[in-house]
């Protein structure tokens, strides 16, 4: 049984490096999804008046949890023999669920920034999130704010010298 609980645990760790790719995240200014593209965007001048950094919460959808469930009542199948096992195999699947919804939440939570803008024209501020990508803002910068048609914002810089 020893070996069975050591190939289960090292097939959730298996299971959790693999799937880490499949939550990140990439909401930087400069990536667009497949939709957007060839779509107009308003562009409104501003300049950056604060930069902090933020997080953007996890999702806690169901891959973690059943995963979790999966493993946590093999491994706890293992355990014990009779109602044992019954209460084990439960108590594992119950355990291992929690634990799997919590690891996909830390595993897709995402580093990013709140950009506080002041639009040139109206003197009005705005805080937009955004993850960092390749773009250095600076405090004092002279950006455009893209607005698509369903308000969604970005924070991007006047020119690129990358490109």
């Amino acid at each position: 049984m020893k070996k069975y609980s050591l190939f289960m645990f090292a097939a959730l760790v298996a299971v959790t490096t693999l799937t880490a790719g499949c939550f990140s995240m990439d909401a930087a200014g400069s990536t667009y999804s497949r939709d957007e593209v060839k779509k107009a965007n308003k562009i409104y001048m501003a300049e950056i008046v604060a930069i902090d950094n933020v997080t953007i919460e996890g999702t806690s959808g169901g891959v973690g949890g059943v995963g979790g469930a999966l493993v946590g009542g093999a491994i706890g199948s293992g355990i014990g023999g009779g109602s044992g096992n019954t209460i084990a195999t439960a108590a594992g699947a119950v355990g291992g669920a929690i634990l799997g919804a919590k690891a996909e939440e830390k595993l897709t939570r995402t580093a990013a920034l709140e950009i506080t803008v002041m639009y040139l024209q109206t003197q009005e501020c705005e805080a937009i999130v955004q993850t960092a990508g390749n773009d250095n803002f600076q405090v004092g910068d002279r950006v455009r704010v893209l607005v698509d048609n369903r308000g969604t914002k970005r924070v991007r810089p006047l020119s690129n010298p990358a490109n």
